[in-house]
């Protein structure tokens, strides 16, 4: 990831081989972005398979399967350190978040949409929460920065597949637009076109504008 002015010059340059899909420059300055790592745990590994596996009426998964999980960080570019690091495998739940029935069982999360949100108004340029799309569980989560909380947002039935959610308002996330691809017809997505849907998220039942 490197920062480029208009004459070319390099202004900075900040590598992590593990690095998918979406990088967003902060107001502050900072990069936040995905990345993948290996889940060391072969216990957890196995679970997220094996539960995958069940929802799709398969007896079982891969053997001893090697399963990806992502890693969300916030750096400072110019002294490389790490400011903000959330690791999926420490906090979604393998019950809940089950892999897609016709995805593949290597990844599990496959975030590819991760948005800044800064809802302080008394520091405006730090980042407070990140809007990330997750698209292998059909999720939408809205994280706390300070504590590394988080709220699911939108699952199925409400997207399926989907890329590039965004928040209407940079200070809140009333209003979300999202890219759902409605990839498959399964019992959840039961039309194989994809939309772009805009959704109220101050109504509970996600009421889609």
């Amino acid at each position: 990831m490197e920062l480029i002015d208009f004459d070319g010059h390099v202004l900075w340059s900040y590598s992590d081989e593990y690095q998918h899909h979406d990088a967003r420059l902060t107001k502050g300055g900072n990069i936040a972005y995905l990345a993948n790592e290996v889940l060391d745990d072969k216990n957890e590994a196995g679970k997220i398979v094996s539960i995958a596996a069940s929802h799709r009426g398969f007896p079982h998964g891969p053997r001893n399967p090697k399963v990806y999980s992502d890693v969300i960080k916030i750096v400072d570019p110019i002294t490389k350190v790490v400011l903000f690091e959330w690791h999926a495998a420490d906090h979604l739940d393998p019950e809940i978040d089950v892999l897609n029935f016709n995805d593949p069982f290597d990844e599990w999360n496959h975030g590819n949409t991760i948005v800044p949100i800064y809802e302080d108004a008394d520091r405006p340029t730090e980042v407070t929460h990140l809007l990330v799309s997750f698209r292998q569980i059909s999720t939408v989560v809205k994280i706390n920065i300070a504590d590394g909380s988080f709220e699911r947002l939108l699952r199925s039935p409400f997207v399926s597949q989907q890329h590039d959610c965004t928040s209407l308002a940079e200070d809140n996330t009333d209003r979300i637009l999202v890219f759902d691809n409605r990839y498959v017809p399964n019992d959840f997505a039961p039309s194989a076109f994809s939309r772009v849907v805009e959704y109220d998220m101050t109504q509970k039942d996600r009421k889609s504008v």
